[in-house]
């Protein structure tokens, strides 16, 4: 989605290549999280967060890329539809 080739994504995931905050900011959109849970991780949580999320992220980072893909792509589809049904 950003556009690297996977030996710079590992680099960045690994701490061997610092991120740029517009990366963070590119990252926080696609995710639709905050920036700073990009940067801090789990300690950016609200303590009001579902636990339920957490569970969550730690399945889908077993999927394999393909099907973390298709599922972000349903996650997009369902917030899209919620929203034209408020209108």
């Amino acid at each position: 989605m950003l556009g690297y080739h996977r030996p710079t994504i590992s680099q960045i995931e690994g701490g061997q290549r610092n991120i740029r905050p517009d990366e963070v900011a590119r990252l926080a959109e696609i995710y639709e999280v905050k920036e700073e849970w990009i940067i801090k991780g789990d300690s950016a949580l609200d303590d009001d967060t579902d636990p339920r999320i957490e569970v969550a992220a730690r399945q889908l980072k077993k999927l394999r890329k393909e099907d973390l893909e298709k599922i972000l792509r349903l996650i997009k589809v369902m917030r899209s539809k919620r929203e034209t049904d408020r209108e």
